[in-house]
C-alpha cells in the first residue's frame, strides 16, 4: 500500500550549517545535509533548526535542554510555536511547497515508495544530525502534520523509533481512517482518489475491494505503540469520518491496552471541518504530557477518551425493560414485525416547516451562509441550479435544490444520504460529474436534502458534542431508550415529507421564504446505502401513504444470511457498529430466526397487505419501488438482493430490479438509471 524503503540508510558525509540568526528569543539556522547513497553519488537537502534560548521548562538531562519537534516546510509556523513551548524546532522540505526528496528516489529506483513514504523517510534522515546537536535531548522527539503530512507523520513514526511521541492531525485515509471504513458508500477518501504517485499504483485496484486490501492504515497504530500517539480530527473533516477514526482507535486501543499503556492513545476532536479551528498548543500539550513536564504528564484531564460513536450494545440491552426486548412472533402482521426492527416511535406533532433555524437565515446568496460554505454543499453544483433553506420537523436544517427557472409545480425528491459521517448529504468525495442532488434537480426536480442526526452538521446529536467514554449509552439512547437511530432517521424523513405535502397555508407564523411550489401528488424518496434502507421504511411506515416511488441505490442486503462471516461486516453493523437498530442484536448468532426481512419491508413499502392487496393495491396503484444494485458492491450479497426482490415481486410489490457490472459507486451511471426510472412514472 505505502511501498517500500531503502533496504539501507545511506551515512551521512557532512552538515554545513549557515550563520545563525536570534530574534525574538529564538535562534534559527539552517543545515544542509550530504548522504552518500552510493560509492559515488551524493544526495542533499536542507533543514532549518531554530531553538529557544530559553530551556524547555520540563525535566532537562545536564545540558540536553530541548525536546525535538519535527514538521514540514508548510508548518513552519507550527514550529515557530513549538519554539515558544521549549522545543527545538525542525523544519524538513517534504511539503507540497518544499519537497526535496527526488535526489533520493532516483538513487534508490527498487524502493516503491510512495511520495508520502519518501517524505517520511526524510523526517528521519533529518534527525540522523539534528539528534547529534548538543542542546536536544534524544530521548524526547515529537512530530507532528496535518492532512498528507498528517500521514507522513505516522509513517515516519510507525518506521522510525527514535521518534517518541506523533500528533497526526485530520490525516485521512490511509493515515487515522483505514480505506475499509471509507469505502465510497461513505463519500470519503478511498484507494485511487488521492494523486497516484503518493502511493503504490496497484492501490486503486482495491477500490470497492477494500475488504481485500491484505493490510490496512491501523496497523500503523501498532507499530507506533506504545509511543503516545494523539488523533486529531474534526466533527466536519471532508477527509475523515469521525465513525472511520474511532474504528482505527478501537482497533489500535487493543495493542496499546495489551502494552499497559491506554492512555497513550487518544483521539482530539475540534468543531469545523479539515482546516479549521486548529488548536496546534493543544498538540504541544500532549508532547508536553508525553515528555514529562509537570503539570501536563499523568493529568487525565487533558485527554480523556471521549467517543463520539461509543455505542456499548450490553449496556444498550441492560437498560431495556423485559418487554421490549421480546421480538414479535414470525406470524405477527407484517406492519408490527417491520415497525419492530425501528423501536417504539415517541410520538411528536406535525410541522409544515418555516423560516426561523433555517441554516441561511439572510438567504442563500447573502454571502453568509457560513453552514454551506464550511460542508461545501456547492462544490459539485450545477450552475442551473438554485437553493432556497427551510427549517422542518423538529428543528432540521434543510436545504431544497431546484431549477431557477422553475415556475410550475415541481415534483419532489427527498435525497437519504448514507454513512457519511463527515460529509451529510453531500459528497465529500465524489464519483460523479455533479453532485447527486444536483443531478436530480437540473432534471427537474425540487430536491430537499437534510443532515440526518448523527450525521455531518448534526454528528453531535448522537452523543453530545464531547461524546463518552467506552461502555456508555449514547444520548441518543439516553433520550430515546426505547427508540433507534434508523427510526429517528425515517422519522426526519417524513419530516421532508411533510414540509412538501402540507398546505402552504400551514406554515406559520414563520413562512419560509423562496421555496419553490411542490406537487404533493409526485413525491418521491431516494437513498444510497443507509440512505436507501431509510427510504424504503419511510414508505413502509407512512400511515397515509403519501410516496409515489421510491429508489434504492445499493442499500441493503438480506438481513436472515448476513452473519458475522459475511464479508459485509454482518449484521452487527447495524446493531452494533452504527447503533442503528439495535434490537436486530438480540439475533446476533441466529439472524435466521429474525422475524422479518427486506422482502417484507419492500411488501410494505409497495403498500402490499399480508395475504391480500389493499384497496388502492388491487387496482394496480401499489407504490413502484427501484432497486439500483451494483453487482460488485461488497456491502451486499447481490444475488440475495435479487433473491429478495423475486420473492417481494411475487407477493405482489411493485418492485423494478436494475443492475450494473462494477463496485459501489454513485457515479453518472447511476444517476442516469435513478433519474430515468423517476422520468418514467
Amino acid at each position: 500500500m505505502y511501498g517500500t524503503l531503502p533496504q539501507v540508510i545511506p551515512p551521512l558525509v557532512s552538515a554545513a550549517h549557515s550563520e545563525e540568526v536570534t530574534v525574538r528569543g529564538g535562534i534559527s539556522f539552517t543545515a544542509t545535509l550530504v548522504f552518500a547513497t552510493t560509492d559515488t553519488h551524493n544526495v542533499s537537502f536542507t533543514i532549518e533548526v531554530i531553538r529557544p534560548v530559553q530551556p524547555w521548562p520540563g525535566p532537562v538531562v545536564g545540558s540536553k535542554r530541548h525536546p525535538v519537534f519535527l514538521t514540514q516546510a508548510n508548518h513552519r509556523r507550527w514550529a515557530i510555536l513549538g519554539v515558544s513551548r521549549g522545543y527545538v524546532s525542525v523544519v524538513y522540505p517534504g511539503a507540497d511547497v518544499d519537497d526535496q526528496t527526488a535526489g533520493f528516489q532516483h538513487a534508490y529506483p527498487s524502493a516503491t515508495w510512495g511520495t508520502i513514504l519518501r517524505r517520511s523517510w526524510l523526517a528521519s534522515r533529518a534527525l540522523d544530525h539534528v539528534l547529534s546537536l548538543p542542546y536536544v535531548d534524544p530521548d524526547k522527539v515529537s512530530i507532528s502534520g496535518h492532512s498528507r503530512n498528517g500521514k507522513q507523520a505516522m509513517l515516519a513514526a510507525a518506521f522510525d523509533h527514535r521518534i517518541t511521541s506523533v500528533v497526526s492531525s485530520s490525516s485521512g485515509s490511509p493515515g487515522m481512517t483505514p480505506y475499509r471504513t471509507t469505502s465510497a458508500n461513505t463519500f470519503a477518501e478511498g484507494p485511487g482518489d488521492a494523486p497516484s504517485d503518493w502511493w503504490l499504483p496497484s492501490l486503486s485496484c482495491f477500490k470497492g475491494h477494500e475488504h481485500r486490501l491484505p493490510i490496512d492504515s491501523h496497523g500503523l497504530l501498532g507499530l507506533i505503540a506504545p509511543r503516545p500517539m494523539l488523533a486529531s480530527t474534526a466533527w466536519t473533516d471532508g477527509c475523515e469520518p469521525t465513525w472511520a477514526v474511532e474504528r482505527a482507535y478501537r482497533a489500535g486501543q487493543e495493542v496499546y491496552t495489551a502494552l499497559g499503556v491506554p492512555e497513550h492513545l487518544r483521539i482530539l476532536y475540534r468543531p469545523g471541518q479539515h482546516h479549521g479551528f486548529l488548536d496546534v498548543n493543544a498538540y504541544f500539550d500532549f508532547f508536553d504530557a508525553a515528555n514529562g513536564r509537570p503539570g501536563f504528564a499523568g493529568d487525565p484531564t487533558l485527554f480523556p477518551e471521549r467517543l463520539l460513536h461509543g455505542f456499548d450494545w450490553p449496556t444498550w440491552r441492560a437498560s431495556q425493560r423485559a418487554e421490549d426486548l421480546v421480538p414479535p412472533a414470525p406470524t405477527a402482521p407484517r406492519s408490527e414485525r417491520v415497525g419492530w426492527g425501528l423501536g417504539t416511535f415517541p410520538g411528536t406533532f406535525l410541522s409544515a416547516g418555516g423560516h426561523y433555524g433555517e441554516q441561511c437565515e439572510e438567504g442563500p446568496t447573502s454571502g453568509g451562509c457560513y453552514i454551506a460554505e464550511m460542508m461545501t454543499h456547492t462544490r459539485f453544483g450545477s450552475t442551473t441550479v438554485t437553493r432556497a433553506d427551510v427549517s422542518m420537523g423538529e428543528y432540521i436544517s434543510a436545504s431544497v435544490y431546484f431549477s431557477a427557472n422553475s415556475t410550475e409545480p415541481l415534483p419532489v425528491v427527498i435525497w437519504m444520504h448514507p454513512l457519511s459521517y463527515h460529509s451529510g448529504f453531500n459528497e465529500g468525495y465524489i464519483e460523479s460529474t455533479v453532485g447527486v442532488y444536483y443531478a436530480i434537480a437540473a432534471s427537474g426536480y425540487a430536491v430537499v436534502a437534510f443532515d440526518a442526526m448523527g450525521f455531518g452538521t448534526r454528528g453531535f446529536e448522537f452523543d453530545g458534542y464531547t461524546g463518552s467514554s467506552r461502555g456508555g449509552l449514547p444520548l441518543f439512547y439516553r433520550r430515546y431508550p426505547r427508540w433507534s437511530v434508523l427510526g429517528k432517521l425515517v422519522h426526519d424523513g417524513l419530516a421532508a415529507l411533510d414540509l412538501v405535502t402540507a398546505p402552504a397555508t400551514d406554515r406559520k407564523p414563520d413562512a419560509p421564504m423562496g421555496l419553490p411550489k411542490f406537487d404533493a401528488n409526485k413525491v418521491y424518496a431516494v437513498g444510497y446505502d443507509v440512505g436507501a434502507r431509510a427510504a424504503l421504511y419511510m414508505g413502509a411506515v407512512d400511515p397515509t401513504r403519501r410516496l409515489a416511488g421510491i429508489v434504492s441505490i445499493n442499500g441493503w442486503t438480506p438481513m436472515r444470511t448476513d452473519t458475522n462471516h459475511s464479508s459485509t461486516g454482518g449484521l452487527r453493523r447495524l446493531w452494533s457498529w452504527h447503533a442503528l437498530q439495535p434490537h436486530l442484536g438480540l439475533f446476533d448468532g441466529r439472524e435466521s430466526e429474525l422475524p422479518y426481512d427486506m422482502d417484507d419491508v419492500l411488501l410494505e413499502a409497495s403498500g402490499v397487505s399480508d395475504g391480500t392487496v389493499d384497496n388502492v393495491a388491487s387496482s394496480g396503484s401499489t407504490s413502484p419501488i427501484f432497486v439500483y444494485q451494483q453487482e460488485f458492491d461488497r456491502q451486499a450479497d447481490v444475488g440475495g438482493v435479487k433473491a429478495l426482490v423475486a420473492k417481494a415481486v411475487a407477493g405482489g410489490a411493485n418492485v423494478t430490479l436494475a443492475t450494473a457490472a462494477t463496485v459501489n459507486l454513485l457515479n453518472d451511471a447511476a444517476h442516469a438509471a435513478v433519474i430515468g426510472w423517476l422520468n418514467s412514472l
